[in-house]
């Protein structure tokens, strides 16, 4: 990605021309308004270069249906009969097969989001999944498009496709929005808010968990008895403020303009970023702070600022940060809110797992 404009592209999955792109929580939205995928694709490349199939239905299960209070004419309209399911799922073969490359709009029904919408499984609904598994055996190149209300587990497809947007409900230019960012009319540089799991099991999982005596990040007893999990690891598949763009930023060179200080004063912290890519961009830096010895046992990580600065092709930045004792606070046992004394890990990346680290001191 981006995708060149002159080549063939197969549009596939239940998204690729549906206009239900609100969520549920646009109670007063009218979905006919929406831009469907396949609407703002036609703007952006020639007819010749584009086709399109449904290949299976959004959701399948006729029980969970009707158990959002839909009768079963409604849910007729709804959902495709076995030989239509049969027919887009050949159709979709064939226009994979003769594409260069293949753009995938799957995710979750609108009834699965918002008030009385949860899930115990918050994977893909099986038969998006199979479409994707029988289209990625054709080795074609593939773009995954996610519609959905809250992250998903996409650990059993993630391995078939080449990249992954998560779109969110994206509202009625939606469509535009995702035609922009795959064929590179703009460079894409959201940030996840949320931690999306590598399974559900993990579940809660987010990045500014408590601190735990036997990490598997520190701990130095037998890896039988660490904090983890013996299927699965006790990282996210992708963590919060994760997120990929055209452009490559490289971070480097972590400094504080000293290692200690009192509360009346602050110091400074800066970071070189530099974009290794012909692709100018936003990118998003991260500072992250960590009390190492705190009364009240306090996260591995705190998300304290951050800054969107943008990066011309090839720019080298320095950026600053201000750090003070406002940003060191917490609320004690006595719900006192107080920064303590004592030591502190600084973190700076591009999301909060891959950073830079450094410490500092706050004096008595």
């Amino acid at each position: 990605m981006p995708l060149n404009k002159h080549s063939s592209v197969a549009l596939i999955g239940p998204y690729a021309d549906e206009h239900e792109l609100l969520g549920l929580w646009a109670v007063h939205g009218d979905r006919k308004e929406s831009v469907t995928i396949n609407q703002a694709f036609s703007e952006v490349i020639e007819s010749k270069h584009l086709s399109v199939a449904k290949g299976t239905n959004i959701l399948d299960d006729r029980t969970m249906l009707k158990g959002f209070g839909l009768s079963d004419e409604s849910i007729d309209k709804m959902l495709l009969t076995d030989t239509q399911k049969e027919t887009e799922h050949e159709k979709a073969i064939s226009a994979a097969k003769k594409s260069d490359v293949v753009v995938m709009a799957v995710g979750e029904h609108t009834l699965e989001s918002g008030e009385a919408g949860s899930r115990t499984d918050i994977t893909l609904p099986y038969q998006q999944k199979q479409l994707i598994h029988d289209i990625a055996n054709l080795g074609k190149k593939i773009v995954l498009v996610l519609i959905s209300g809250r992250p998903l587990v996409l650990t059993d497809v993630i391995n078939d496709v080449d990249a992954v947007i998560e779109a969110w409900f994206p509202g009625t230019e939606g469509g535009h929005a995702i035609a922009d960012v795959v064929f590179g009319d703009v460079n894409p540089s959201g940030r996840l808010s949320m931690t999306f799991p590598y399974n559900v099991g993990q579940e809660p999982i987010y990045y500014n968990e408590l601190s735990t005596g036997r990490s598997v990040k520190t701990s130095k007893h037998s890896s039988r008895f660490m904090s983890r999990y013996i299927d699965a690891p006790v990282t996210p598949l992708f963590p919060f403020g994760y997120g990929l763009s055209y452009h490559r930023a490289i971070y480097s060179n972590l400094n504080v303009n000293k290692n200690k200080f009192s509360s009346d004063e602050s110091i400074k912290a800066t970071v070189d970023i530099e974009n290794n890519s012909y692709y100018s961009g936003i990118e998003t830096v991260q500072l992250y702070i960590q009390d190492m010895f705190a009364s009240v046992v306090q996260p591995e990580k705190n998300l304290k600022a951050f800054q969107q600065i943008y990066l011309s092709a090839h720019e080298k930045r320095r950026v600053t940060f201000t750090i003070n004792v406002e940003m060191l606070k917490f609320y004690n046992t006595n719900l006192d809110y107080i920064a303590e004394p004592g030591d502190f890990k600084l973190y700076i990346g591009k999301n909060s797992q891959d950073v830079l680290e450094t410490n500092f001191t706050l004096l008595g």
